[in-house]
């Protein structure tokens, strides 16, 4: 009875072991199958990220202002990346100074958030010019590289081309925005009594500037 009773243990030591393994083991897989649950889940939130994230080359464009346009504008490489970054209200993915040039890299949404920038400043130019005369004018075309000016003789040359500057900057601009880096500004000058042209030329290659003489032949 008494070796029964051992060889009984035994046997019960043994079935309980092996419940026991089976737990430990059991356990272990659930905890290695909701680790590779977590680490998938991680990927594909990465992955999702990734896919909806702007800076996707695919998703944006790079805008190279040259050399010529710090000239023009008057900034170095430095202040004009610090110019754009104030005045964008975020609407950039990077700007940054590449090669001597200010490189942008922004989605076409951040892109035309700019165009609207330019044309507002070029708006307000013109209003600068009509609120010296109401009768005086300025307009650019739709490529924004023609300026027209109507105004008369009363109207310093030094005012005069004070706008014409400012808006020369924002036309070259709103052409490097529209992918043409090899941007021209052409200036027209009307007289504003008779809508005769004054002079013309482009700002880029040439001086524009007039006479006395010039005036009177538009009368």
């Amino acid at each position: 009875m008494q070796r029964i009773a051992k060889n009984g243990g035994k046997i019960m030591k043994k079935r309980t072991l092996t419940v026991l393994v089976v737990v430990l083991v059991c356990t272990f897989l659930t905890a290695c199958s909701k680790e590779i649950d977590t680490v998938t889940e991680s990927v594909n939130e990465k992955e999702s990220s990734v896919i909806k994230n702007p800076t996707v080359l695919e998703d944006t464009i790079e805008i190279v202002f040259p050399e010529q346009f710090e000239g023009l504008s008057g900034y170095d490489e430095e202040a004009l990346v610090d110019y754009l970054k104030e005045n964008s209200d975020g609407n950039y993915q990077k700007i940054e100074c590449i090669d001597g040039q200010v490189n942008m890299v922004a989605t076409q949404e951040e892109i035309e958030y700019w165009k609207g920038y330019v044309e507002k400043h070029i708006d307000d130019q013109k209003a600068v010019l009509t609120g010296i005369n109401q009768k005086y004018d300025m307009c650019c075309n739709d490529s924004y590289n023609t300026i027209n000016m109507y105004y008369d003789q009363e109207l310093s040359f030094k005012k005069a081309f004070s706008c014409v500057g400012k808006t020369a900057i924002y036309c070259a601009m709103y052409q490097i925005l529209d992918g043409n880096p090899d941007y021209s500004i052409y200036l027209n000058i009307y007289n504003v009594d008779t809508g005769k042209l004054v002079v013309g030329g482009n700002l880029m290659n040439e001086e524009v500037s007039y006479t006395d003489e010039d005036w009177e032949k538009t009368f």
